[in-house]
């Protein structure tokens, strides 16, 4: 058993990749987590993960998820999981964890897809869309709340940008999109029409989400008129985050380390930092961010309307293939969500 602090501290087990298992043991390290099990979605790499933890390997998740004792599944790559022919027996082990009192947090969306989504009934008051917690997401990173509180007395946002990046260990460039657009739809809106594209060394099967790694540049624009960039990649070494608003009440620069309020006369109106941009890694965010969501006193963030991003999500990747700007509101319509 790994990292075994005290008897109260929270006991997880880990569902990640061999490249994420210094991630995995830092984040746990560094947010007093009990390692007491962990497991891969890739052939052959769970014993080499456990033994390298010093915990007990899981070779069945949905097993692991129905009958393991422990206060959460932490997620860090989901495989297959979720998909095809298994997603609802995945499904009733979601559900089972949930029963139990037991956390599933995912770095990784478990579902990507709208047409996965409304066959497993994900709208549904108790479904995937309440019981699994993402990580990663910008509106829970550290100190974001201190952007919501500038943006009540902020005015209205006119545009928005947001670059977003870091290493594929620490989310993918489906997951970074999903959190993007999550974001923007926050601030602005959700949009009526959107632009995607993917650069050349960007990577994708079969137009699913899931599969996409490399480079995402997306334009959003919403019905009452604001718009959106969105710049992201999941091929750089170092988390990399900066979100940028014009509006009514000046500029608003929000980054890792930093949030500045200049006003319309260019004068700051308030300025916060974090600690130095060196402090601020993959591990230490993830640390961060378990603790909030692990030990009492957790902070409650609004819910992410996962059907409304999965269809802004769909639209950007179809327009990345047809080079038109599509609408999400087709995508929904299209899988038989109204609007």
């Amino acid at each position: 058993m790994l990292f075994s602090l005290t008897d109260t501290s929270p006991k997880v087990v880990i569902w990640c990749t061999l490249d994420q298992m210094n991630l995995a043991r830092r984040a746990a390290e560094l947010s007093g987590l009990t390692i007491i099990a962990a497991g891969s979605p890739e052939t052959g790499q769970t014993g080499s993960l456990a033994g390298a933890l010093g915990c007990k390997p899981c070779d069945d998740l949905r097993a692991a998820m129905v009958e393991t004792a422990c206060d959460a599944f932490v997620m860090l790559a989901v495989g297959e999981f979720g998909m095809g022919d298994g997603a609802t027996a995945d499904t009733r082990a979601l559900d089972a964890a949930h029963a139990r009192g037991v956390k599933i947090l995912s770095l990784e969306p478990v579902v990507a897809d709208l047409a996965d989504w409304t066959a497993l009934g994900a709208d549904a008051p108790s479904s995937i869309a309440t019981i699994v917690r993402p990580l990663g997401m910008v509106r829970r990173a550290r100190r974001y709340h201190e952007l919501e509180e500038i943006l009540r007395d902020f005015g209205p946002v006119h545009s928005l940008s947001l670059s977003l990046a870091g290493p594929r260990t620490e989310g993918s460039l489906a997951a970074r999109l999903l959190s993007a657009l999550d974001c923007a739809g926050a601030i602005i809106g959700e949009p009526v029409a959107v632009a995607g594209t993917l650069s050349a060394r960007s990577m994708r099967s079969e137009n699913r989400l899931r599969s996409l790694s490399g480079d995402c540049a997306a334009s959003l624009r919403t019905a009452t008129g604001q718009v959106g960039s969105l710049m992201l990649c999941d091929r750089i070494a170092r988390h990399d985050l900066l979100l940028t608003l014009h509006g009514d009440g000046g500029v608003v620069r929000y980054q890792t380390d930093s949030l500045l309020w200049l006003g319309k006369d260019g004068v700051p109106v308030e300025t916060s930092s974090f600690g130095p941009q060196s402090a601020v890694t993959g591990a230490r965010l993830l640390a961060d961010e378990l603790s909030r969501q692990l030990y009492p006193g957790a902070a409650e963030h609004g819910p992410v309307r996962w059907a409304s991003v999965l269809a802004a999500a769909q639209a950007v990747l179809l327009s990345a293939a047809t080079g038109q700007v599509e609408s999400p509101e087709t995508i929904r319509r299209m899988n038989g969500l109204a609007g």
